[in-house]
């Protein structure tokens, strides 16, 4: 009956009924709002409280990331273990990553780490102890926990790739979302860089000085530097997996980033999906086979369940589910294909091609915007549709790239990687041993 009568209202006038319909919604929506700002405040204040009674250890280690254990986290946990003065690490990951975090631990590791779900009473424990605690994205969705700022307690952000989109305090978001941001941004102690370039745009995205940036590069790029001799046991089956899948072919792999505005969007699923993942894609598949190559594809994992039921069978589904560390499948691939992500950034360590897919890109930068202009530090071809992307390939399948090609690779390295020697996960941990000392 009252469904009836609204929807009779909404056809009667519809611009008032939506006027009225906003100005409930706005709000609810400012109450559930001030709501957690109450819950959060209140939970920060009771940490610190307790932590009077309970100061931190700086010997004790706490990793989270709302992501599980993965990238420059499970890179940190490699070196940590090793190190004298880190005698107890606690991780904190989703509850449903709990087992297979634990099951993924090496000998040595299960020694010394305990795996907890995160936003559980066992980490709110852990908090109070811990010295250090090591996000990926920020405290509270990494950790649970809003975590108060305490003078003998480093919070160290090992932020999750090389910035290439607009972030955080540099996006065009409201003004809720970028008060929340900015509470989160001054809870980190130190954040850690790439490059010059990339400290520039990392204190820029949160609101950071010279002195809180540390530049030591990523340390997940230690295993892409080093090769499979420092792989963990599970990256190494991985990289066994994935040589298997090639049988002796190479590797062309299509790695595109995460679009939310498609996400929330009435688009239909036609613009949503990339021409590679649609018809356009049986040419492509067939010059690959001539050239005596496969095309793997890699979708953001929020957008993995697009590849389901649509991947064309001689495509390799080279998802997070099949390689949860990226580094593993980029030793092994012979030519990337990205748009807007920063995962060439990473591959440019390997010396191999990349080609930039933006086959959206008016929409794309309009709607999220990039810092850096590619046009200038892209090293490689940037192509809109799948008759220049396929040229592409096959010239660089070919012959490989040109002088002119191989000088502005080298530019784009230097320019995002200050360092290529793979002890970056070492120089993070330096960093973390002086803030100690101090």
């Amino acid at each position: 009956m009252i469904h009836h009568a609204k929807q009779a209202a909404g056809k009667l006038c519809p611009s008032g009924y939506r006027r009225v319909v906003g100005w409930r919604w706005s709000l609810a929506a400012g109450w559930n709002a001030c709501a957690r700002r109450l819950k959060t405040a209140g939970m920060e204040m009771v940490l610190a409280l307790l932590g009077l009674g309970s100061p931190p250890r700086g010997d004790t280690v706490l990793l989270a990331s709302m992501n599980g254990l993965a990238g420059n986290l499970a890179r940190m946990l490699q070196v940590l273990a090793e190190a004298n003065w880190a005698v107890r690490l606690v991780v904190a990951v989703p509850a449903s990553l709990v087992a297979e975090t634990r099951a993924g631990l090496s000998p040595a590791e299960s020694r010394k780490v305990t795996v907890l779900a995160q936003g559980s009473p066992a980490v709110f424990r852990a908090i109070l102890r811990s010295g250090f605690i090591v996000v990926t994205h920020d405290v509270l969705r990494d950790t649970g926990f809003p975590v108060p700022r305490h003078r003998r307690r480093r919070i160290v952000n090992v932020w999750h790739g090389i910035g290439m989109k607009r972030h955080w305090l540099l996006t065009d978001r409201d003004r809720r979302a970028f008060r929340w941001q900015l509470r989160e941004a001054r809870r980190f102690d130190v954040v850690i860089a790439s490059s010059k370039a990339d400290a520039q745009h990392n204190a820029a995205i949160f609101r950071k000085t010279d002195s809180q940036m540390r530049l030591t590069g990523l340390p997940r790029n230690d295993w892409l530097v080093s090769g499979p001799s420092s792989y963990t046991a599970a990256m190494q089956r991985q990289h066994a997996e994935c040589l298997r899948r090639k049988a002796g072919r190479r590797l062309v792999l299509y790695a595109p980033t995460f679009r939310a505005y498609y996400a929330a969007d009435s688009r239909p699923d036609s613009i949503r999906r990339s021409p590679v993942l649609g018809e356009e894609a049986g040419a492509l598949i067939d010059l690959l086979a001539r050239q005596n190559a496969v095309l793997g594809v890699r979708l953001h994992h929020y957008d993995q369940r697009q590849a389901d039921g649509i991947l064309n069978p001689a495509i390799l589904n080279c998802g997070h589910d099949e390689y949860p560390e990226v580094a593993a499948l980029l030793a092994e691939t012979d030519l990337l294909i990205s748009d807007y992500s920063s995962v060439w950034v990473d591959y440019l360590l390997t010396g191999r091609p990349v080609i930039a897919f933006q086959y959206d890109r008016d929409v794309y930068y309009h709607k999220r915007g990039i810092v850096w202009d590619e046009r200038c530090i892209f090293p490689g071809p940037v192509v809109e549709s799948m008759d220049q992307l396929n040229r592409e390939i096959e010239r660089l399948l070919t012959t490989g790239m040109t002088e002119k090609e191989r000088w502005h690779y080298e530019l784009s390295r230097r320019f995002f990687h200050e360092f290529d020697d793979g002890r970056a996960g070492e120089r993070v941990a330096a960093v973390m041993r002086d803030l100690r000392k101090a």
